[in-house]
C-alpha cells in the first residue's frame, strides 16, 4: 500500500505542476494582445511602426524641438523618410482590376490640382511642397499601410512622452491666463497633438479582440490621459472623438458595447478635467464668447490688423467671418479656383478656411472639391461595415481625421486625413 502511494504521488505532483502550468499559460494568454492574424501589421512590424510615426508626427516634432533637435530639416525628414519607405515597400504587382475606383478618383484629383496650379501659378513654394507630402500619404497607406502591435507601441510611447511634457507644463501654468499650457514655452497646440495619440490608442482598444484585462488597462490609461488633456483645455477633439465612438456603436454591432463605454469614458474624463480647472476654463470661455473681456488675454493676442465686424479676441466671431467669406467665395471658384492659399487674401482675418473641402473648391475649383468629396465618402462607405479589427480601426481613425478637417482643416497639412483615406481604400481592393 505504501509502495503504491509513493508510486502514485509523483504522478499526482506531476499532474499538479502541469495543471498549474496550464493555468499560468491561460492567464498569460488572456493578458496577451489579440491574435497575430487580427492585425496585418503584426507580420510587417516596420511598416506598422512607420505608419505610427506618420500618425503621431506632430507630437514627435514638438518633442524634437523641445530637446533642441527640431528644425525644418528634421521635420521634413520625419515626414519624407517614412513616406518614401512605405511607398517603396508597397505592393504594385497588380492587374488593372486590382485598382479601385477610389484610386482613379485620387489620380484625377491630383491631376486636377496640377492643372490648377499650372494655371494659377505657384503661390507659395513651402505650401506646395507640404501639399505634395500630404498627397503622398495616400499611396503610402494605400499600398503599404498596416496597423498592428508596432503601430500602437510607437503611438503609446510618443503619446506618453508628450503627455509627460504637457503634464509638467500644466502644473507650472495652472493659473495662467493663456489657459492651454505652452509646452516648452512655445507650443499651445501640443495638448491637441498628444490627444491624437491617445485617441488612436482608444480606437485600437475598441476595434480589437483583446482580453478584458488589456481592455480595462487601455481604458484606464485613456481615462487618465484624457483627464489631463481636458484640464489642458482641449475642446473640439473631445467632441470629435465622442462622435466617432457613437458612430462606431451604430455601424458595428461587434464593437457597440466597447464603443459606448468609450464614449462614456470620454465624457467623464472631459468633465473631470474641465471642473478640475474650472477657473481657467471659465476665462477661456469668456475669451471665445461673443463679447469677451480683453483683460483675460495676454498682450500677444492683440490684433495685428483690423477686421471690421470681427472681434479678434473671439474665435466664434472669427469663425463666423470665415464661414461668411467661404459662402461668398464659393460661387466664384470656377473650374480651376484661385490657387493654393488664395483664400487668405479673400478674408480680412488672414487665415485659411479651416474647412478642407471648401478650401479645395475655392482654391482649385469645383471639380477638385467634388472629387475630394467622392474620395472621402466612397472608401468610407465601402469599409463602414467591415468586421475585422484593422478595418474598424481604419474607419474610426478616418472619421476622427475627417471631423478635424471640418474645423481645423488645411489641405496642405491634412496628411492624417489622406493617410486614413488611403488606409480605407486598401480594403476596397482587398490587397492584404
Amino acid at each position: 500500500m505504501d509502495n503504491q502511494r509513493w508510486q502514485t504521488e509523483p504522478i499526482l505532483v506531476s499532474s499538479a505542476i502541469r495543471g498549474a502550468g496550464t493555468v499560468h499559460q491561460k492567464i498569460s494568454s488572456e493578458w496577451r494582445s489579440q491574435p497575430s492574424e487580427e492585425w496585418s501589421g503584426n507580420s510587417r512590424p516596420y511598416r506598422s511602426a512607420l505608419l505610427g510615426v506618420l500618425a503621431c508626427s506632430g507630437t514627435i516634432m514638438i518633442l524634437l524641438h523641445g530637446v533642441g533637435l527640431g528644425n525644418s530639416w528634421t521635420s521634413a525628414g520625419l515626414i519624407i523618410i517614412p513616406i518614401a519607405i512605405l511607398i517603396a515597400a508597397g505592393r504594385y504587382e497588380l492587374t488593372l482590376w486590382d485598382y479601385t475606383l477610389w484610386d482613379s478618383v485620387f489620380i484625377l484629383f491630383v491631376l486636377w490640382l496640377g492643372v490648377s496650379i499650372t494655371i494659377n501659378g505657384l503661390t507659395s513654394p513651402k505650401e506646395n511642397a507640404l501639399l505634395v507630402l500630404t498627397l503622398a500619404t495616400y499611396p503610402a497607406a494605400r499600398f503599404s499601410g498596416v496597423a498592428g502591435r508596432a503601430f500602437f507601441i510607437v503611438v503609446a510611447v510618443v503619446g506618453l512622452l508628450g503627455l509627460a511634457c504637457v503634464g509638467v507644463e500644466l502644473w507650472r501654468q495652472w493659473g495662467d491666463a493663456h489657459g492651454k499650457p505652452l509646452v516648452f514655452g512655445l507650443y499651445d497646440a501640443a495638448p491637441a497633438q498628444v490627444f491624437l495619440c491617445f485617441a488612436l490608442l482608444l480606437m485600437g482598444a475598441v476595434a480589437s479582440h483583446m482580453s478584458r484585462g488589456w481592455l480595462f488597462a487601455s481604458y484606464g490609461l485613456a481615462a487618465i490621459a484624457l483627464t489631463i488633456l481636458s484640464a489642458s483645455l482641449v475642446r473640439f477633439s473631445f467632441l470629435a472623438l465622442m462622435g466617432v465612438m457613437l458612430c462606431e456603436a451604430v455601424l458595428s454591432p461587434r464593437t457597440r458595447t466597447k464603443a459606448l463605454a468609450a464614449a462614456i469614458l470620454i465624457a467623464a474624463s472631459w468633465g473631470a478635467g474641465y471642473f478640475a480647472r474650472l477657473e481657467s476654463a471659465e476665462k477661456v470661455a469668456i475669451a471665445i464668447s461673443a463679447e469677451p473681456d480683453p483683460t483675460y488675454l495676454p498682450p500677444q493676442y492683440l490684433p495685428s490688423t483690423p477686421c471690421d465686424g470681427v472681434n479678434p479676441y473671439s474665435s466664434i466671431s472669427i469663425r463666423k467671418r470665415l464661414i461668411a467669406d467661404i459662402v461668398a467665395a464659393l460661387p466664384h471658384a470656377g473650374f480651376f479656383g484661385h490657387g493654393l492659399s488664395s483664400f487668405r487674401t479673400m478674408t480680412c482675418v488672414d487665415l485659411p478656411s479651416h474647412v478642407t473641402v471648401a478650401q479645395a473648391i475655392i482654391e482649385f475649383g469645383w471639380p477638385a472639391g467634388l472629387l475630394l468629396l467622392l474620395l472621402l465618402i466612397g472608401p468610407f462607405l465601402r469599409a463602414a461595415r467591415e468586421r475585422s479589427a484593422e478595418a474598424r480601426f481604419a474607419v474610426m481613425a478616418f472619421l476622427f481625421a475627417a471631423s478635424i478637417s471640418l474645423v481645423h482643416g488645411n489641405l496642405a497639412r491634412d496628411g492624417l486625413l489622406f493617410l486614413f483615406v488611403g488606409f480605407l481604400a486598401k480594403y476596397s481592393a482587398r490587397l492584404e
